[in-house]
């Protein structure tokens, strides 16, 4: 098969432990690109972390950031975007402040909070140990209702704690709402997006554009969020140190990301 679009998921995919791209991946990926391929970064991630990202591996597609809500070029205009309902943001940020788990949420370029924002302080940006002077705004917000004066779209809503019965009394409280999407890209937080917006959908939505058939994308990833996007391509890989369930819906189990997989994936299927 000749495949024109790889979809390629960033935290437990493209990265390793350390939240680096190897030398070799980067060279898989420019080579895959130099011969027509689209390489599209894939993530949960605010939209400046993935772009940051692209830019230091040299990929010039789109990208494809917070689980789909959010579909962009670089430096380029939207191509597509679902932000979140305000009214629904609040409601679930109330439900947070009641049950007092951590939350944040994200426009295409800032990251704003109720609480303080420690947890996403720069030392935990790996991305300030390539390039010192990269960041990412913030904003701490004194109470609920600012959110309604908020100009920006809101893409995507961050759920964490370290106490897994806090977020499972969460996802208790929340999983009724129909108009969101709610997923997790680890065993401790949920992530919530615009119904309309998954990773399979955003997949979607480029192969349209660029008018490649679905058997024609290959889809990686490790995580729940990565899900969708894993069923939707033609050929949907998992990671081997994915989640059972992603395993269980791919087509096929690549190396894990600290052994490259995400290398023996373009060199069995793409080079």
């Amino acid at each position: 098969m000749n495949y024109k679009l790889i979809a390629i998921d960033m935290d437990g995919t493209l990265l390793n432990s350390q939240k680096k791209v190897s030398n070799r991946t980067k060279e898989v990926l420019l080579k895959a690109q130099e011969k027509g391929v689209k390489v599209v970064i894939t993530t949960g991630r605010i939209f400046v972390s993935a772009e940051f990202y692209a830019n230091y591996i040299g990929l010039k597609t789109p990208i494809i950031a917070c689980n789909g809500a959010i579909v962009k070029g670089i430096k380029e205009n939207i191509l597509k975007t679902f932000p979140l309902d305000k009214e629904t943001l609040i409601e679930v940020v109330k439900i947070c402040e009641e049950i007092g788990i951590y939350h944040h949420f994200y426009s295409e370029e800032k990251i704003y909070s109720l609480k303080s924002l420690e947890w996403f302080n720069a030392p935990v940006l790996e991305e300030t140990k390539i390039d010192p002077s990269f960041s990412i705004s913030t904003c701490s917000l004194n109470k609920i209702s600012s959110i309604r004066d908020i100009k920006e779209d809101i893409l995507k809503l961050t759920i964490w704690d370290k106490d897994q019965q806090k977020v499972k009394k969460t996802l208790e409280r929340i999983q009724d709402l129909k108009n969101v999407s709610i997923t997790s890209s680890e065993m401790n937080n949920i992530e919530l997006t615009n119904r309309k917006a998954t990773k399979g959908k955003a997949v979607e939505f480029l192969t349209d554009y660029y008018k490649i058939d679905r058997s024609q994308v290959i889809a990686i990833g490790d995580s729940h969020n990565d899900q969708s996007m894993i069923e939707y391509a033609g050929l949907g890989i998992a990671m081997d140190n994915a989640e059972k369930e992603v395993k269980e819906k791919a087509d096929y189990i690549t190396l894990s990301n600290e052994d490259e997989g995400v290398v023996a994936v373009f060199e069995k299927f793409v080079l």
